[in-house]
Order: structure tokens, then sequence, then C-alpha cells
């Protein structure tokens, strides 16, 4: 594989990786929420309530994270795709030339 194209790997599965890694922290942070929310609903603790109202701003932020990361992998997934019938072609022509 070519320089460039570890590159392309590296960079690809770093960004799957910090996908991951988001997601994981979203997931950790809404079944806190979800604990603590059961907690007040069960204990009528309306100051407990209102921390785990507030705290959903941060899981919408992480959400709005994990919207754009999959939007950018997917762009380069489709990229990758687009590209794929050239490269086999240039491929082919170079099989071609060297059987000359």
């Amino acid at each position: 594989m070519s320089q460039n194209n570890d590159h392309i790997v590296k960079s690809f599965g770093d960004e799957l990786n910090a996908l991951k890694t988001t997601i994981t922290q979203m997931g950790g942070l809404v079944e806190s929420q979800l604990a603590d929310a059961v907690d007040a609903f069960r204990r009528r603790d309306d100051v407990l309530a209102a921390r785990c109202a507030a705290g959903d701003a941060k899981i919408d932020e992480l959400e709005g994270r994990i919207d754009q990361m999959v939007v950018r992998l997917l762009a380069f997934l489709v990229e990758l795709t687009c590209l794929f019938p050239v490269v086999l072609s240039i491929k082919d022509r170079m099989v071609a030339d060297r059987s000359l």
C-alpha cells in the first residue's frame, strides 16, 4: 500500500474511533441522566429533575457532533466508492501495459 493510501486508511480509522468514543461518551451521559431522572421521579426531587433537564443540552451537543461525524464519514465513503471504478480502470490499464 502506498504512503498516501496508508494515510487515507489511518485517517478513516481515526475518524471512526473518534465517532465510537463520542457515541460511548453520549451513551454514558444518557445512562446517568436516565438513572437520575428515575431517582428524581421516585423521590419527587424537583432539584434533581431540573439538573437532569439541564444536562440534556450536553447530550444534544454530542448528538449534533455525532451527526456531523457520520456525514463526514459517509461523504468519505461515497468519494472512495466513486473513485473505485477509476482506480480499477487505471489498474487494468497498468496490467495491460505490462503485458505488452
